[in-house]
């Protein structure tokens, strides 16, 4: 979600790991494949509120769309579900994604704290209990949170009720490498991927690479994240 000065070096570094020289965009794709009024489905985990940092809650709003949006916390939750309350396709559930445990303890920032803070702050929420230190937020403002959280197929079999995805998106603060490996191929195998690969731990951007490319997946870097998409589906 969040551009870190601090690894600017990680995104220069990774440029060479790309067999494209070109510079695609996730958006363009999106908006040349899925005109406006278009049917479009989607999974979204780490949703925020929806609208925060991101060009999708708009893409998706102009386009006959159907999905689910996951966000744990339950006061972002409540904010999600509210600016998707006009489309009752798009279906908004509390729980983190984890691969095993019902329950677990996110590390955020105190929505009692934020003055001062940038906007973007509240987006940073992670299991990683030193997440913040990455983006200068003060250890001071920072609380734990106890939320539900299932397994990702778990979710998908209960709230998704479609075999197909034009874009499965993930943006969960370093834990996104272990959300895309909980997805089953051959249950849902979607069109397009992307994940933010800013934070992920080393070697973690190309492991995932190393997974999609045998699947089909053409992978390249776009800002802060990793699209995958299916060219035999997508045009770039």
């Amino acid at each position: 979600m969040i551009t870190y000065i601090i690894n600017i070096i990680k995104i220069l570094a990774r440029k060479t790991f790309f067999h494209s020289k070109k510079n695609f965009s996730l958006q363009d794709i999106l908006a040349k494949t899925f005109t406006v009024n278009q049917p479009f489905r989607f999974i979204q985990v780490g949703a925020w509120d929806g609208t925060g940092y991101d060009f999708l809650y708009d893409f998706v709003k102009e386009r006959r769309s159907a999905g689910i949006v996951i966000e744990p916390l339950p006061d972002y939750f409540e904010k999600l579900k509210k600016n998707y309350s006009y489309n009752p396709s798009v279906i908004a559930v509390n729980k983190a994604v984890f691969h095993e445990k019902k329950e677990i303890e996110l590390y955020r920032v105190d929505p009692a704290k934020t003055d001062g803070l940038p906007d973007w702050a509240g987006g940073i929420a992670s299991v990683d209990p030193a997440h913040h230190k990455k983006a200068h937020i003060p250890s001071s403002v920072i609380i734990t949170e106890r939320v539900q959280a299932d397994t990702l197929m778990n979710i998908i079999k209960e709230y998704y009720p479609y075999r197909v995805a034009d874009l499965f998106q993930v943006d969960v603060e370093g834990y996104d490498f272990d959300v895309l490996k909980q997805l089953d191929f051959t249950f849902l195998k979607p069109d397009i991927i992307k994940f933010e690969y800013i934070n992920l731990a080393t070697g973690q951007a190309e492991e995932a690479v190393r997974l999609l490319k045998p699947k089909g997946y053409y992978c390249f870097y776009d800002d802060i994240d990793i699209v995958a998409v299916r060219l035999k589906k997508i045009k770039l």
